[in-house]
């Protein structure tokens, strides 16, 4: 391979082939060999979100926006304070699937993008991940019934992992975090909040 050209990697259909008993056309990949459990211990090392928790919009009228999502989509309001509406599909299941954010300034704008992660594990690795590709932080917030790292896309959108504590909590409700802490500290803070 000459200086500086690109070195070419297995597609994954190629990666498929080699693990059969027939391993013959591993001789015809360019570029160094990669094992095949070098890949597959990378994949699932990294955390992933397992779906889209909730949206946040910023409005410029609250009240109307409201009206909209209940009356006329027939969700739920779960919450509200004077700034924010929460509303549900779900709201045995899901304290809100969208959240109404009143700023006239930016109302076009989405508020944010929130995923939900499986685990604690999994949300301290996103953690790790954002820290590590520098991605601007915005907070870190225990809600009582969810742990979330609020950060920046290269865009600078907002987006929310979080991960469900179990714990039923009032809404609103925000106080910092830091999920640097190992996750027995961060359990036992839980456990501490619930028990106070």
């Amino acid at each position: 391979m000459s200086r500086g050209a690109a070195t070419r990697f297995p597609t994954i259909s190629t990666i498929c082939s080699m693990s059969s008993p027939d391993r013959s056309r591993s001789s015809e990949l360019p570029g160094p060999s990669i094992p095949i459990h070098h890949i597959t211990e990378r994949l699932t090392l990294m955390p992933k979100v397992t779906r889209l928790g909730h949206v946040g919009l910023f409005v410029s009228d609250p009240e109307i926006m409201m009206e909209f999502y209940s009356t006329f989509l027939g969700m739920t309001v779960t919450d509200r304070d004077e700034r924010r509406v929460f509303l549900s599909s779900r709201p045995s299941e899901e304290h809100h699937e969208i959240l109404l954010a009143k700023n006239l300034e930016r109302h076009t704008d989405p508020q944010q993008l929130s995923f939900v992660v499986d685990s604690l594990a999994d949300l301290r690795a996103f953690y790790a991940q954002i820290v590590e590709r520098k991605y601007d932080i915005d907070h870190i917030s225990n809600h009582g019934n969810a742990l979330g790292c609020y950060f920046r896309d290269p865009e600078g959108n907002r987006v929310e992992v979080y991960w469900h504590t179990g714990i039923e909590w009032p809404q609103p409700f925000s106080e910092p975090i830091d999920l640097s802490l190992s996750e027995e500290e961060l359990r036992s803070r839980l456990d501490e909040m619930v028990a106070a």
